[in-house]
């Protein structure tokens, strides 16, 4: 629809009207549907609606519940009929008026769209930095939405960078080299007040160490949660020699901030006790172990909601390797086994008019796949099948192609009936076999489609 109004705009396809009637209805628009006043306007010129009967249309559409739609079609497609309009242009039109449905606004709410959609189209394109820096700090609270805006960054070849007690703010903001500074806001369980404070304190001092921060802020405006969200997602990483040390440290930050500062002793032994500025806040922990990167990234995803410097599989990138890309099983035409938890999808089905649903997937294997761990065993019925005695059977089994045979994989087991008795005969590791959808296949062309039992 859009594409008409851009061709007729500017004079590349001829401006029409679906009856002659809607002239002056949709002449501002060069005969294409774009308000919903103009959609009430049709019906009350060419159906005769009311215009309190033109408001219930406009309603329903906005439903957009398909009964209540083929309602009022009825109506509509009658009222025409008193206009001497034939059925099947009154048809034609009220489709013109259901794609319309699809993304009609009023006329104050789409200019109102238009006018943010260009200013902000202008902003991305000639200050994209600022601009995503501004739309990420809307979302402070939502990390699914930081995620989905980190990655549009990272498409933008913009630098977003991770979280830093010496230069963050609250908010995302632009740094001096057009890189975007982590708003610690975003950092889950970070006390907004405790953020307001460092903030200030460091507008007249630095920070050179961990104890040197214990002794400028007032650590209980954040607490235990706050340090600890601080540097699982790695703030503190620019003063502290790893975080794995900066997160050992929080209990010893938690006693040093409890005291009043200036009457801080050098004997009570804690970590941040010395005033002796040639005292190493870190002796003690000199043999922490550094996190492995695994660790480093559960971490932060715990504090930041997702994984920003990287991603787990990366960890263990070299063990992986051999493994089975994701690409061989999302083929086109392929049968697949997915698992996950189903929910009712509120926003389409209400989009839709009808029950939609949703998946999250857990996870996902291929049918031959799944074959193969939840089959054990196969059981040919010689009764269903093409064969009339085990002689029979076994040299079909022979000319089989050999590859078929593993050493391991589930069993082929023989059903025999006679007179009233039954005997299950059990091939031997000789005839075990890969229970894929191409070898079962195989084995239902062999012997009958109806001779194996799962």
């Amino acid at each position: 629809m859009h594409t008409t109004f851009v061709d007729r705009k500017h004079g590349r396809s001829q401006v029409t009207y679906p009856h002659e009637l809607l002239e002056p209805v949709l002449s501002e628009t060069y005969g294409v549907i774009v308000y919903q006043e103009q959609v009430m306007e049709a019906a009350r010129v060419l159906a005769g609606y009311s215009m309190g009967q033109a408001d219930i249309l406009r309603r329903v559409m906005g439903k957009k519940k398909v009964e209540e739609m083929e309602e009022q079609r009825e109506i509509f497609v009658k009222g025409c009929d008193k206009n001497s309009i034939p059925a099947k242009t009154a048809e034609k039109i009220f489709e013109l008026i259901e794609q319309f449905a699809e993304y009609g606004f009023n006329k104050s709410h789409s200019a109102a769209y238009a006018v943010i959609s260009y200013q902000t189209a202008y902003l991305k394109t000639y200050y994209p930095e600022h601009f995503m820096a501004a739309v990420l700090s809307t979302e402070l609270g939502n990390t699914d939405k930081i995620h989905a805006l980190i990655q549009e960054c990272k498409r933008m070849n913009i630098n977003v960078l991770k979280p830093n007690i010496l230069s963050s703010s609250k908010m995302f903001l632009v740094n001096e080299d057009g890189d975007i500074e982590y708003g610690l806001g975003a950092i889950k369980g970070v006390a907004d007040t405790f953020i307001k404070h460092v903030c200030q304190i460091r507008e007249t001092n630095t920070f050179n160490d961990l104890w040197d921060f214990s002794k400028k802020v007032d650590i209980k405006l954040g607490g235990k949660k706050s340090l600890e969200a601080l540097s699982q997602s790695g703030a503190f990483d620019s003063i502290a020699p790893s975080r794995s040390i900066a997160i050992s440290c929080v209990e010893d930050m938690l006693k040093d901030g409890s005291k009043n500062i200036s009457k801080q002793v050098g004997m009570s032994g804690d970590l941040f006790s010395s005033l002796d500025d040639s005292f190493d806040p870190y002796e003690k922990y000199k043999n922490t172990q550094d996190m492995n990167l695994s660790e480093l990234l559960a971490l932060e995803k715990k504090s930041l909601g997702y994984y920003l410097s990287g991603h787990p599989v990366n960890a263990i990138e070299t063990k992986v390797n051999r493994l089975r890309s994701c690409h061989e099983i999302l083929k086109d035409g392929k049968i697949l086994v997915v698992k996950g938890n189903v929910e009712i999808d509120d926003y389409r089905s209400k989009e839709i008019g009808d029950a939609m649903f949703r998946m999250r997937v857990k996870e996902v294997k291929s049918l031959d796949q799944e074959l193969s761990k939840k089959i054990q065993e196969v059981i040919l019925n010689l009764e269903k099948s093409d064969l009339f005695s085990l002689e029979e059977l076994s040299e079909k089994l022979e000319k089989l192609n050999k590859d078929l045979w593993k050493s391991t994989g589930c069993n082929l087991n023989v059903k025999v009936i006679t007179n009233d008795s039954e005997a299950i005969i059990d091939m031997g590791d000789k005839f075990k076999f890969e229970p894929t959808l191409s070898n079962l296949s195989l084995l239902d062309e062999t012997f009958g489609k109806n001779a194996l039992e799962i």
